[in-house]
């Protein structure tokens, strides 16, 4: 294992295999997520960037709950939520491991009534079997979206200019309101 997680300051931290001490709630507001627009097929694009790799799969969470929405709508706060459901996903690479992040976050979707109001990445580490991440799906008390979307293809993430660039399709399951 290349990475170590602890509690700092009452805060949790991670150290990862890119060499940076991240803070997971401290994620800059730079680092987000761009939804193209619906293809009369019922395909979007999804770009997300982070300055780690992190970063860029927290952007990446954030815009699929965003393309569930139908709309690019802000997460509510950690504080409002009523329950806190784990995700986890694996992969080889990053691209491997947001689609199963992904499909994890579809699942606690699909079992949760009141809907998922945040997604919350808290760590990564790199493992001898390849990459491995887990958070939460943060449930609001309130109605949420339904499990309307699915990744089209798989995800790339590269680097670009000294950042990570996460790419995606999403293809939709609902029809849009009129």
């Amino acid at each position: 294992m290349v990475a170590a997680g602890g509690v700092q300051g009452g805060r949790q931290r991670v150290w990862c295999e890119w060499g940076m001490d991240v803070g997971m709630e401290e994620q800059q507001a730079a680092d987000r997520y761009r939804l193209g627009e619906w293809t009369v097929a019922g395909e979007t694009a999804l770009l997300a960037s982070g300055a780690t790799a992190e970063q860029a799969l927290q952007a990446g969470l954030d815009g699929v709950l965003a393309a569930m929405r139908g709309a690019e709508s802000a997460a509510v706060a950690d504080e409002s939520a009523t329950v806190a459901v784990p995700i986890r996903g694996s992969g080889r690479a990053l691209g491997a491991l947001f689609a199963d992040l992904v499909a994890d976050l579809l699942t606690q979707t699909e079992s949760a009534p009141e809907g998922i109001a945040r997604v919350r990445l808290d760590g990564l580490i790199r493992t001898d079997e390849g990459l491995t991440a887990w958070g939460y799906a943060l449930r609001a008390g309130r109605p949420g979206p339904a499990a309307g979307v699915a990744l089209a293809a798989a995800p790339t993430i590269t680097r670009e200019d000294g950042r990570y660039v996460l790419r995606c399709a999403l293809r939709r399951a609902w029809e849009p309101r009129p």
